[in-house]
């Protein structure tokens, strides 16, 4: 065979992999059928790995022995056994080995098995694929869009949960407050009157904050070299995470793109509850302009507060952020005369801001 890790898992690793029941093999349901086939056999078995001194002909057999297996017992499907006697296959774990993960981990993988896939999710991984490989230069696989979301620049596991939320559908708006009568008012959007979605609701209305919030954006992406979202999609947000194929672009511009893209998503929909809920949906107290403008900046600025705190490798050792990543982050950024050198020798911040270009050196009170 040509994978030296199979070898091992079927020799040096067969009494491991077998007590924890195949659980972290990604053919696990495979494997224990392979194994009890090759039990079968009465003769001594040996499992070599070839390579190219290897006689062609016995390549060539074995690489059409593995396709013709391969099409026979497709990845993971519910296996089809081997013809083997039943007394070989070696089913479950052993419990004496395990622990209160393992066995938590068991029981998920078990639950997993009777749960389809939501239909609200295939729809957002569809239209996520879809929008990388129009703005990013590829398509992405379903694994590397569901890491992506919690990647290394997706730092807080408040952002985390909300994209995972978007991801499947699941955050409480539209047809999501259809089970409980008494807010059922709440399934509409308070600006338009229409079934309100993830959709509309962080990238559609046109009468609340997302265009506002998303313009700011757009500026901010723009003074760094990054190509702009306008309009941005809610693919925009689901992709947040990904690397740009298309562009090369620096680790630090991915890792604002990231932020500013995810930030501002979770913005619209911490204003979006706030007016819905605990303003009632009052027209009069919703957010005006100025305000919205301050929240953005006010939000953007604690993510550079977080970056210079967190590059304290004395302090936080392996997890600290590398400071040349939060130069690069925020270069070309800050506001006039600033420098991150003096705040990033002390680690906190001592008079370091985003800058907001003109608007920055407009006196109070001045009309535009």
């Amino acid at each position: 065979v040509p994978s030296k890790q199979l070898i091992l898992d079927l020799t040096d690793g067969l009494v491991t992999n077998e007590d924890e029941g195949w659980m972290h093999h990604e053919c696990r349901k495979l494997m224990p059928s392979l194994v009890a086939r090759l039990r079968n056999r009465s003769g001594i078995l040996l499992l070599c790995g070839y390579t190219a001194n290897v006689d062609r002909g016995l390549r060539r057999s074995a690489m059409a022995l593995a396709k013709s297996t391969i099409s026979a017992h497709p990845l993971n499907e519910p296996i089809r056994r081997f013809a083997t006697r039943h007394s070989q296959v070696v089913s479950g774990a052993r419990l004496s080995t395990q622990t209160q993960a393992s066995l938590y981990a068991a029981i998920s993988d078990w639950h997993s098995k009777k749960i389809s896939e939501r239909r609200a999710t295939l729809e957002n991984i569809a239209a996520a694929k879809a929008s990388a490989e129009r703005k990013l230069g590829y398509a992405p696989t379903t694994e590397a869009l569901w890491k992506s979301i919690r990647g290394p620049n997706v730092t807080q596991k408040k952002i985390r949960s909300f994209l995972w939320k978007v991801m499947h559908g699941a955050l409480p708006c539209g047809i999501n407050w259809n089970d409980n009568p008494e807010y059922a008012d709440r399934a509409l959007c308070q600006h338009c009157q229409v079934r309100e979605t993830e959709e509309h609701l962080l990238v559609q209305c046109p009468d609340s904050c997302q265009s506002t919030l998303w313009a700011l954006a757009n500026g901010l992406l723009r003074r760094r070299g990054l190509p702009q979202l306008a309009p941005a999609t809610l693919g925009d947000i689901l992709t947040c995470g990904l690397p740009n194929r298309k562009l090369k672009l620096t680790p630090g511009q991915e890792r604002l793109r990231t932020i500013v893209i995810a930030e501002t998503a979770w913005l619209i929909w911490v204003i979006r509850c706030k007016w819905v809920i605990d303003d009632e949906s009052d027209p009069d107290l919703y957010p005006s302009i100025p305000e919205l403008e301050n929240r953005w900046w006010k939000m953007i600025n604690s993510k550079l507060d977080f970056d210079i705190l967190a590059s304290d490798k004395k302090r936080y050792e392996a997890k600290a952020i590398d400071t040349n990543t939060v130069k690069d982050t925020w270069d070309g950024l800050l506001a006039d005369g600033a420098t991150l050198t003096e705040s990033l020798k002390r680690h906190r911040n001592v008079g370091v801001l985003v800058g907001r270009g003109l608007a920055a050196r407009r006196p109070p009170g001045r009309n535009r």
